[in-house]
């Protein structure tokens, strides 16, 4: 229990890590504590009790003569690691920190404990400080970006169908599917700035003639035209009401034909225990403090697809982890 009370400090000292870039300082040969911190731009002594901590997690090791070198650990903090959580640690290490200090305010009285710090929401903030945006849409599209592949081998996508991906961010998902099937065609859905980044990746894979990007408010309103509607890792950032607008303005936009398809990371049972258990919770607790969202059980979000006009089929389980449920609209 103790350690996990002192949780803070151990997620504090992998941010410290993450963004002195020490495992990246690390990659070619191990050093010493005292090349590390000149390297790093970091004092010594400081630097070397934060080291020798992380040691006893498993993050670094300290060899005989008092080399600090990377391990299987703190190789997923190089940046440019397969699988790096780098950006994962600077996002929870900076702003996700400060704003669970909040948590109670939530709790208490609710809204997001993210505007009880900040005093304005989540994406207000990125939309001001291009760094924070910069570590957390990278942080984002990584998670898209394991989505894609699976995606794009698993579902049946018809021949000529044209697919619109619903705050599709950078459009990852929708790139690979592209990519996966070449008589496909898409747009890609989003706010002005983040549908800039789209199509500035969609121009440099060449898929400009068959894809397209559009600014738009998906809580107004979604175009018609689609026969695939992917909404993919967006719903877990919004609550119901916000989650249901957005199903509803997709139900609005779909012919008689179309389809939705929702990815999530689903939830567990909520009896559920063990490190899956704990780390999709963990996420479940985010999200509420961030953005105000909510993780989903796949009986959850088939009941939230219900309710706004939709029949949802049998959740399946996608090669990257995630859950996928296709959905026709109430007739």
């Amino acid at each position: 229990m103790s350690v996990l009370i002192g949780g803070f400090a151990a997620s504090q000292m992998l941010y410290v890590a993450a963004r002195l870039k020490l495992a990246d300082l690390l990659a070619a040969s191990p050093l010493t504590a005292k090349d590390l911190a000149r390297e790093s731009g970091a004092k010594e002594l400081p630097l070397r009790r934060i080291v020798q901590a992380l040691a006893t997690f498993g993050v670094f090791e300290i060899r005989e003569g008092g080399l600090i070198a990377n391990t299987p650990l703190s190789d997923c903090l190089r940046a440019g690691a397969e699988d790096s959580l780098r950006d994962a640690a600077l996002v929870y290490g900076e702003e996700h920190y400060h704003a669970m200090s909040e948590l109670l305010q939530t709790v208490r009285h609710g809204g997001t404990a993210f505007e009880h710090a900040y005093r304005k929401p989540h994406f207000s903030y990125l939309a001001s400080n291009a760094d924070a945006a910069a570590a957390y849409y990278k942080l984002e599209g990584a998670d898209r970006a394991r989505s894609a592949q699976a995606l794009a081998r698993a579902y049946d996508f018809k021949p000529q169908a044209k697919v619109i991906d619903v705050a599709g961010g950078t459009g990852e998902l929708l790139r690979a599917v592209l990519h996966a099937h070449p008589t496909l065609t898409g747009t890609i859905l989003e706010s002005s700035g983040m549908a800039r980044r789209a199509h500035a990746r969609v121009r440099a894979e060449g898929l400009d003639e068959r894809c397209d990007v559009q600014t738009c408010d998906v809580f107004e309103a979604v175009p018609r035209g689609g026969d695939v509607y992917l909404v993919g890792h967006v719903l877990h950032g919004l609550d119901d009401e916000r989650a249901a607008c957005v199903l509803r303005n997709c139900r609005r936009a779909m012919g008689r034909d179309a389809h939705l398809v929702v990815i999530e990371r689903m939830l567990p049972d909520r009896s559920a225990t063990g490190p899956a258990a704990q780390q999709a919770f963990l996420a479940d607790a985010l999200a509420m403090a961030i953005s105000g969202g909510v993780e989903r059980t796949a009986g959850e979000l088939a009941a939230l697809l219900a309710s706004s006009g939709f029949e949802p089929a049998p959740m399946r389980t996608l090669s990257s982890g995630d859950g996928i449920i296709e959905a026709r609209a109430h007739d």
